[in-house]
């Protein structure tokens, strides 16, 4: 059972720093406009376990089932209790606690900036990466697959996590953010897609895909060109059709809503909601939705073979599934993508793209770019 009691912090990233050496994340729902710090692992559950009596689960999934590359030791897929929340919603701040009350020191908190320098120039992997999948998709053998990009950053020194999380949701109030904290890392980033969600017996689950970089200059003739625009139609269809039959086949009363544009900082997206009615709960949505071919491609399996096989790196957290569960069971996972994992006095950016008949691969690595300033501008 945890206790309550509110708090009046000025700083709300005093809780997040009171915890220095203790694992710890932070959610915030832009919809709600909620934000969910947890920190101090109380409990890591078991497959199946019952949540009851935990306020909030922080949910994590890895892309692969298995990760090798050292960045990503310890980060793996969980549903994990902490002994502390902290809830921000309509200016009120509400603590929640298991175990010994605790007094946060409410310092002021000072902005910092960091000078970095990239490290790696990989367009000639990228353009190999990019042909290898482009002639899969020539031959027929795939339809689309969601290829990525790493960039490793040299940083003036290790970022304080606050400074940068604070500027993620300054610069992306539309988006989800999410933060998890683990030893000497850190996995953020800033989010416009959701994966799924559940609000009592309804289901939700959202397709992004196609993207149309920012221009000042022709931004309302580029969105209606974009809103017709074969190719990115013809991918962001795919993921909607993908995700529509999963909810048929699990659900009931499945409703396709019409396409809309989704703004984000740097970019649009084409977006089309889906709903179904299911009793069945949320990890189980999200095992049978998660990779959709927004973050693998189709069909799954060779897309994601090609991904395992081909890309110089390993996604880890990345175009993952991470949640936040209440006590209830309802919640909403989003997908780890616009991120990057801090380690040290180095971040490793992640963006991608997704690859279809009509893609060209200079086109698609300059995409990458707009979407790796989401993490690179909040340095």
């Amino acid at each position: 059972m945890y206790k309550e009691k509110s708090l009046n912090l000025n700083n709300i990233f005093s809780f997040w720093n009171d915890f220095q050496d203790e694992e710890k994340f932070l959610f915030y729902n832009p919809n709600e406009k909620e934000i969910i710090m947890g920190a101090k692992r109380l409990k890591t559950f078991k497959h199946n376990e019952s949540f009851d009596g935990y306020k909030y689960i922080f949910s994590t999934k890895t892309f692969f089932d298995s990760v090798k590359d050292s960045i990503w030791n310890d980060f793996k897929s969980e549903n994990i209790a902490f002994s502390y929340y902290l809830k921000i919603k309509d200016n009120k701040q509400t603590l929640y606690y298991q175990g010994i009350d605790r007094k946060f020191c409410d310092n002021t908190m000072d902005e910092e900036y960091y000078n970095y320098t990239l490290t790696n120039t990989d367009y000639d992997d990228w353009k190999e990466l990019f042909n290898i999948s482009y002639d899969k998709i020539l031959t027929k053998k795939i339809n689309k697959v969601v290829l990525s990009r790493e960039v490793i950053v040299d940083l003036s020194k290790r970022p304080r996590e606050e400074c940068i999380i604070k500027r993620l949701i300054d610069n992306n109030s539309g988006n989800f953010i999410f933060a998890y904290s683990k030893g000497n890392k850190c996995f953020l980033g800033a989010t416009p897609e959701i994966l799924l969600e559940k609000k009592k017996n309804k289901i939700i689950s959202h397709a992004v895909a196609g993207t149309l970089l920012k221009d000042k200059k022709n931004d309302s003739k580029n969105r209606e060109e974009f809103l017709k625009d074969e190719k990115n139609s013809h991918e962001h269809d795919l993921v909607v059709s993908t995700i529509k039959k999963i909810l048929e086949k699990y659900g009931n009363n499945t409703y396709v809503s019409k396409r809309k544009l989704l703004e984000a900082k740097n970019l649009y997206h084409l977006h089309t909601e889906l709903l179904t009615d299911s009793t069945d709960d949320i990890i189980t949505w999200r095992n049978r939705l998660h990779p959709t071919p927004a973050l693998g491609g189709t069909p799954r399996d060779i897309a994601l073979e090609i991904i395992r096989k081909h890309e110089p790196h390993e996604r880890g957290m990345y175009a993952s599934p991470i949640g936040l569960i209440d006590e209830s069971g309802n919640g909403v996972f989003v997908v780890g993508i616009r991120s990057g994992m801090i380690e040290d006095d180095k971040l490793y950016g992640y963006a991608g793209c997704g690859i279809v008949k009509n893609s060209d691969c200079k086109k698609e690595y300059i995409e990458t770019e707009g979407k790796l300033k989401t993490i690179l501008e909040c340095l």
